[in-house]
């Protein structure tokens, strides 16, 4: 977690270094967070959720418009998985669909290049 110098949790950060800040920060000494862990991890685990909902919404909107390669370097990397996997079969669904016309194997190629 990313804590602030008032014990403000305000963001996460992978083990391989990537980092995702969280839409609204989580103050553990607010309220009746102060000194119940149990509250505020509930809320951060809130936070961890709506921040990554938000990504993948965005990376979503974003995917098709963007050239693959800045748009994995974008977002974290179980988003870039997650819509990858969403595009991935919407496309071999459309090649299935489209087998008469040599549709796999113009996918196959088109993953290839």
């Amino acid at each position: 977690m990313r804590f602030d110098d008032r014990d403000c949790i305000y963001g996460m950060i992978s083990a391989e270094g990537e980092t995702v800040n969280y839409p609204t920060p989580v103050d553990v000494n607010e309220g009746d967070r102060k000194g119940n862990v149990e509250k505020w991890m509930l809320d951060v685990e809130a936070q961890m959720m709506a921040s990554l909902k938000d990504f993948a919404q965005q990376a979503l909107a974003a995917y098709p418009n963007t050239e693959r390669t800045a748009w994995s370097k974008m977002w974290p990397g179980q988003i870039v998985l997650a819509i990858s996997q969403i595009f991935w079969t919407e496309e071999v669904e459309a090649a299935v669909q489209d087998y008469e016309q040599n549709g796999l194997a113009d996918y196959y190629n088109k993953l290839q290049g």
